[in-house]
Order: C-alpha cells, then structure tokens, then sequence
C-alpha cells in the first residue's frame, strides 16, 4: 500500500511539475500573442490613417475633376456660341456686301487679321 501511494505521490508530483511547465509555456505564448496583438493594432491605426488621407486624396481629385469638367462644359458652350456668333456676323456682312462690286476684292493688308477659310 505504501508502494501505491509512493507512486501516486510522484505521479501527482510530475503531473503537477508539467502542469507547472505547460502553464509557463502558456504564459509566455500569451505575452508574445499580446506583443503581436500591440504591433497589429499600431499597423491597423497607421493603416487606417493612410486610408483616411488616400480617401481625402480622392475626394479632393474628384471635386478638382468635377471643377475642370464644368469649366470645360461652360468653355465649351462659350466657344459655341462665339462660333454661331461669328457665322452669323460673315453671313450678315456676306449679304450686305454681295451685289457691292468689291465684293470679290481682297481686303488691302487683311492678312494680318483676317482668316481666310
């Protein structure tokens, strides 16, 4: 009986002796998990800025392009009813002029602001 209780001495004793070592061994997997959980969430944080500022970024992009778009459509409009304009102003001087007998003479020294089509 004394044997018995020999060996389940010991055998409680190593048990106890790894239970010691596995909680050891999980104690310092659970420090370096934290250390790693530390270093993720900074790279989160760093990453979630940078994602703050390229959407800024865009933002700011598409508000210029939008910007530059409507200057382009509003230039655009100018330009077309500068070109109306203008064609209206050669027909009206071209049916004012069509029976003149000069109508087919060149205007003198015209080539420097004239543009002949």
């Amino acid at each position: 009986m004394t044997r018995i209780k020999l060996i389940a001495t010991v055998a409680l004793g190593a048990l106890f002796l790894i239970s010691i070592m596995v909680n050891a061994w999980l104690f310092s997997v659970v420090e370096d998990k934290n250390t790693e959980l530390g270093s993720l969430n900074s790279q989160l944080i760093l990453t979630a800025s940078a994602n703050q500022s390229m959407t800024e970024t865009v933002d700011r992009a598409e508000r210029d392009k939008l910007f530059a778009q409507q200057a382009a459509d509003e230039m655009k409009v100018q330009l077309s009813k500068r070109t109306a304009k203008t064609k209206q102003v050669v027909t009206v001087i071209q049916e004012g002029i069509k029976h003149e007998k000069c109508a087919d003479v060149p205007i003198p020294d015209s080539i420097d602001w004239v543009y002949y089509h």
